[in-house]
């Protein structure tokens, strides 16, 4: 099955993500997705001490990610890929991995962005300039994008909020 759920969510591992998403598409293993998390110890340790027991979980580079994505590991499992952020995602699109859709929960609102402040488009989405010209190319590359805290939530389409931008 490989990848069954990526979200966009700087929060990374939360109550949102272990008591709902987990369950919603039946995950097996979590894959954190991120250059910046995987080269910062400390952000690794609160990944690790967050993530669910005995729930396997991965912090990769992007890089790391698209090679163990292609070599067919992860076929037998329902994996639950996590980005910090947008700039995250796009270079699994890249690579060709087979992502249709993607859930963006938190951006920017309730963190500081990387990139510093941005505009709000939703009540948990802030986007930079630079969050918005990698939305429209995820577009773009047929990409669906869904703006949806937890499951149950109403779908919002990204594509329509970003017409505001």
């Amino acid at each position: 099955m490989a990848i069954v759920l990526v979200r966009i969510d700087d929060r990374l591992i939360h109550g949102q993500i272990t008591t709902a998403w987990i369950a919603d598409v039946g995950a097996t293993r979590i894959v954190i997705c991120s250059d910046e998390v995987a080269n910062d110890p400390l952000q690794r340790t609160i990944v690790n001490i967050t993530a669910p027991p005995r729930m396997p979980t991965e912090i990769l580079t992007t890089e790391q990610t698209v090679q163990v994505a292609k070599s067919g590991v992860w076929d037998r499992e329902r994996v639950f890929v996590l980005c910090k952020y947008p700039s995250d995602v796009l270079p699994l699109v890249r690579a060709g991995l087979d992502i249709k859709e993607i859930n963006v929960g938190n951006v920017g609102g309730m963190t500081q962005h990387k990139g510093g402040p941005g505009k709000q488009i939703f009540k948990s989405i802030a986007v930079t300039e630079e969050d918005v010209q990698i939305f429209r190319e995820l577009l773009q590359a047929g990409v669906k994008l869904e703006v949806r805290v937890v499951p149950r939530d109403h779908r919002v389409d990204l594509a329509t909020l970003l017409e505001k931008v």
